[in-house]
């Protein structure tokens, strides 16, 4: 029961479904963080496929006053056969 709660707890966000015709999507409690409280990683730090530093964002983030550096993850999916530009 143990290992399935600490499992349960570093799961890593679901990602978003992206449909045609979607305007907005709720993304409390959707994303992923990452302190950096060096503030030193750079964009392929946190990218980098073996990065297991981001934790689950369970609401907003409510960091209060901080000299670290948060990193946000935000996983999607899209359906290959949508044609639809999202940027």
């Amino acid at each position: 029961m143990l290992i399935f709660l600490v499992a349960a707890s570093v799961a890593l966000a679901e990602p978003v479904p992206l449909a045609a015709g979607m305007e907005r999507i709720e993304l409390s409690g959707r994303m992923e963080v990452l302190r950096d409280e060096t503030a030193a990683l750079t964009i392929a730090d946190v990218t980098d496929a073996r990065t297991t530093a981001f934790r689950p964002l369970p609401g907003d983030l409510a960091a209060g006053y901080s000299r670290a550096a948060f990193w946000l993850r935000l996983p999607l999916r899209r359906d290959p056969s949508d044609r639809t530009e999202w940027l």
